[in-house]
């Protein structure tokens, strides 16, 4: 939401409301991963963006006989915009609600919130990644706190 995208969905057991991107994770499967040479993610991912480069912009279609970049004419795609942060927007977002002594509790450990946020028994929105929890209030930032 917080991009603008809108999710689309189809009915619970219906295979054919899908079908197009299942038969398209089929040929990627078969004509790309299957030749792969990669050691590493790394190589993967490179080898996998030169096939889809190719994809995009050199393979015909047999069904539609034309290539799928010229399917996106206009594009519908739209670049992010570069104030928009996206490892800041892709987290993990949890309500916690903050303790009379000005902490909360993630995974079993106590993380204190200085005291200049004197913020207890309010609700906090904590952003959890792999290195640091963010804590917000009311969608301001207040602070980075080292995840342990």
């Amino acid at each position: 939401m917080e991009l603008g995208i809108r999710h689309i969905t189809h009915h619970p057991f219906n295979p054919r409301a899908k079908g197009k991107i299942e038969r398209f994770f089929r040929f990627v499967q078969a004509r790309c991963l299957q030749n792969n040479t990669a050691r590493n993610l790394v190589e993967l991912n490179y080898q996998f963006y030169q096939w889809l480069k190719w994809y995009n912009y050199e393979h015909v279609n047999r069904t539609t006989g034309r290539k799928a970049c010229e399917l996106l004419s206009p594009s519908m795609f739209k670049p992010v915009p570069p104030e928009i942060n996206l490892d800041e927007l892709f987290v993990v977002k949890e309500t916690r609600l903050v303790r009379k002594d000005n902490s909360i509790t993630f995974r079993g450990k106590t993380y204190y919130i200085p005291a200049k946020h004197h913020l207890a028994g309010l609700k906090v929105e904590v952003h959890i990644t792999e290195h640091h929890l963010a804590i917000y209030y009311q969608g301001q930032f207040l602070i980075r706190l080292a995840n342990n």
